[in-house]
């Protein structure tokens, strides 16, 4: 380590930020950073438990992303999504609005506060991400307009309410278990995942894991599956799609590029017997991605959150196989991403996201799927 890259680490742990040492590199002066932010209107004060809930909500959140990224054999380099301060909270940026509760209605005003904080505390202007937390009084008063947008390169934001209710939230429960529930966790993180460049995505029932974090709001998968579970995770797919993300890959390198994308060799063929689709193709681009993405877009499905998503490995040649056992007896349209190392997740080397995804329709004829 240069005499430079120790100075910069030393100033890192001194001012309370957790540094991320890429091999003999110091952190990487564009790397994007997630803050919190607790907004108040004019007139109402943060609630006395505001700091404290919110390192709750910091850890809960850091521990699900990277215990189920891990899970899913996408484990980050970055071990830490926050910004955290020497006593153990995590940083919050306050900010009181000059309006009444009542002339919030939506989340208009986030960009014009996210610039003078960032002019304030000195933030560096990275295509950062932000969550919000709007707090318009202790309950019944609520902020009730969740959203969330963002994909790697131009980072994000997100906006849930917060509910100063007696609770507590805890890493050893169910992420829709008890107050966790009451609180909103899911739909909180939910829209965090938006956030970070996460579509809808439902759960996998064969691998009864309960509800998916991008999936059905908790009061609808019961109605589907039942009051007792409060199970929560983050799929296979989502973990993919934030592997590379700046934010837990702990580099910027490249993240403004677009990759190009073409698709070869595809290939669907539909066991009878097994009721399996073998998903085959193969990649050609100029940029190395690590995964694929095959969202079975089913017509009889009760909404967009219950789509399910496939991931298979890429290997140095483009190749992939990607295996489909949960297919519904009904028709549909396959929608194909691919996740590339420099965190962009495109299938069609021009705009981000699921929007961008290949189509395949198939179709569901004589118990068969009969793929285009």
């Amino acid at each position: 380590m240069t005499r430079r890259s120790l100075f910069t680490l030393i100033f890192l742990i001194a001012c309370g930020r957790p540094p991320v040492v890429l091999g003999n590199d110091p952190v990487d002066p564009k790397l994007p950073t997630l803050r919190l932010v607790l907004f108040t209107p004019k007139g109402v004060d943060p609630p006395p438990n505001a700091q404290e809930r919110l390192t709750q909500i910091a850890k809960y959140t850091e521990d699900f992303y990277i215990k189920w990224m891990t899970h899913w054999g996408y484990k980050p380099t970055q071990k830490h999504m926050f910004q955290w301060k020497p006593d153990g909270h995590v940083e919050v940026l306050f900010f009181q609005g000059d309006k009444g509760p009542t002339e919030y209605p939506d989340g208009s005003f986030r960009p014009a506060m996210m610039q003078k904080l960032a002019k304030q505390h000195n933030i560096p202007q990275n295509n950062n991400i932000n969550w919000v937390f709007v707090y318009l009084g202790d309950p019944p008063a609520r902020y009730d307009n969740f959203k969330g947008s963002g994909n790697s390169k131009a980072g994000g934001w997100a906006m849930a309410n917060f509910d100063s209710s007696p609770g507590e939230i805890r890493t050893d429960r169910g992420i829709a278990e008890g107050f966790h529930d009451d609180f909103a966790l899911k739909g909180c993180i939910h829209e965090l995942g938006h956030g970070l460049g996460l579509p809808h995505i439902g759960p996998r029932l064969k691998r009864d894991l309960g509800n998916s974090l991008m999936g059905p709001i908790n009061r609808i998968w019961r109605q589907y599956l039942g009051p007792k579970d409060q199970r929560g995770y983050l799929t296979e797919a989502s973990a993919a799609m934030l592997y590379k993300h700046p934010l837990f890959s702990g580099t910027s390198k490249d993240r403004d590029v677009m990759p190009d994308v073409s698709l070869k060799s595809f290939q669907a063929q539909y066991d009878r017997t097994k009721k399996v689709a073998t998903i085959h193709g193969q990649l050609v681009s100029q940029h190395k991605a690590h995964s694929v993405i095959i969202v079975d877009d089913m017509d009889n499905k009760p909404g967009d959150y219950w789509v399910r998503a496939y991931v298979g490995r890429v290997n140095e040649k483009g190749e992939f196989d990607v295996v489909l056992d949960e297919l519904v007896d009904c028709g549909g349209t396959l929608r194909i991403l691919f996740c590339f190392e420099n965190g962009t997740t495109t299938g069609n080397g021009k705009t981000h996201g699921l929007q961008s995804a290949i189509e395949k329709p198939y179709r569901y004829t004589r118990k068969s799927h009969q793929f285009d």
